[in-house]
C-alpha cells in the first residue's frame, strides 16, 4: 500500500508493503507555490539591486571625483597627508572594515547610535528596519568604494596639461570656472569609462550584505549575488537551476558592461591618436 501527503511543494510518500516494514520517501514537486515564491524573490532582488546599483555608482563617483579634484588643487595645504588618509579605506581589507562597521551600527553599543542618542535622543534599529538597512549598506559600500574612483580620477587629472590652468590663472578665472571649462570637458570621455568600471564593481556586492545583514531584514537587502548564494547553497532546498539561471543573467550583464568599457577605451585611444 502507498499513502501520499502533499505539503506545499514537498510530497511525503509512505510505502508499507507490510505493517512492520514501512518506509518514507520524500519527493520534491517542481510545481506549486514555491516556484512562484522564488520568482517573486528574484524579481525583488533585481529591483533592490537596481536601486542599490544606482545609489552606489552615483555616490561613489560623486565623492571620489570631488575628493580627487580637491587633492589636485595646488593651494590646498597638507595634500599628501589628506591623500594618505583618504586612501586608507582601500588599503584596509574590506572584510575587516565591514566588521568594524557592524560594531559601529550596533543598536545598543554602537558608536553611531551613541552619538545620535546624545544629539537627537534616538537609537535607530539599523539591522531591523528595511530602509535603514539599505542606507547602512550604501554607507558601507561608498566607504569601501570611493578610494577606487578617487585614484582613477586623480590619475586622469594628472594627464591634463598644467599650462591650461596657468593660462586660466592669468585670465583671473575662478576655481569653479576652471573646473567647468577645463577639467570636466577634458575628463568627460574618460569619466564614462570610470562610470562603467564603478558599475561593474557595484553589481558584484556580496561581502557587505553577507556580513552585515545576511540579506535581511526579510529580503530587503537581498541583491542578485546574495539571492544566487541563498537559492543555490544556503537554503534547505537547493534550487540549483534557478541559481544557475540568475548567475548566467548576471554574467551576461557583466559581459555587456565589460564590452562597453572596452569599446569606450578603444574610442578614447583612437581620439587621442587623432589629436
Amino acid at each position: 500500500t502507498t499513502a501520499t501527503e502533499s505539503l506545499g511543494t514537498v510530497k511525503y510518500v509512505v510505502h508499507a508493503p507490510t505493517p512492520s516494514r514501512a518506509r518514507t520517501t520524500i519527493m520534491i514537486d517542481p510545481r506549486g507555490p514555491r516556484q512562484g515564491h522564488q520568482l517573486s524573490r528574484l524579481l525583488a532582488a533585481l529591483a533592490d539591486d537596481r536601486e542599490g546599483f544606482r545609489q552606489q555608482v552615483v555616490e561613489r563617483f560623486a565623492i571620489g571625483m570631488t575628493l580627487a579634484v580637491l587633492l589636485n588643487w595646488e593651494a590646498l595645504k597638507y595634500r599628501t597627508l589628506y591623500r594618505t588618509l583618504l586612501f586608507l579605506p582601500y588599503a584596509v581589507p574590506g572584510f575587516i572594515s565591514i566588521l568594524v562597521f557592524k560594531g559601529l551600527f550596533n543598536q545598543n553599543f554602537g558608536e553611531i547610535n551613541a552619538i545620535l542618542d546624545a544629539i537627537f535622543g534616538i537609537r535607530p534599529a539599523w539591522f531591523a528596519d528595511p530602509l535603514l538597512a539599505k542606507i547602512m549598506l550604501v554607507i558601507v559600500n561608498v566607504w569601501l568604494g570611493y578610494p577606487y574612483i578617487m585614484i582613477l580620477c586623480a590619475g586622469l587629472l594628472k594627464a591634463i596639461p598644467a599650462d591650461l590652468y596657468e593660462a586660466a590663472q592669468l585670465d583671473r578665472a575662478s576655481p569653479w570656472r576652471s573646473l567647468t571649462r577645463i577639467t570636466l570637458p577634458l575628463l568627460m570621455p574618460n569619466l564614462i569609462v570610470v562610470l562603467v568600471l564603478a558599475a561593474i564593481r557595484a553589481v558584484q556586492v556580496f561581502d557587505e550584505v553577507f556580513v552585515l545583514t545576511g540579506g535581511g531584514p526579510g529580503s530587503a537587502t537581498t541583491f542578485i549575488v546574495q539571492f544566487i548564494y541563498q537559492t543555490g547553497f544556503a537554503e534547505q532546498i537547493h534550487l540549483y537551476g534557478l541559481a544557475a539561471a540568475a548567475s548566467l543573467a548576471l554574467a551576461a550583464f557583466l559581459v555587456v558592461l565589460t564590452l562597453a568599457q572596452l569599446r569606450l577605451t578603444h574610442a578614447n585611444e583612437a581620439g587621442q591618436k587623432q589629436r
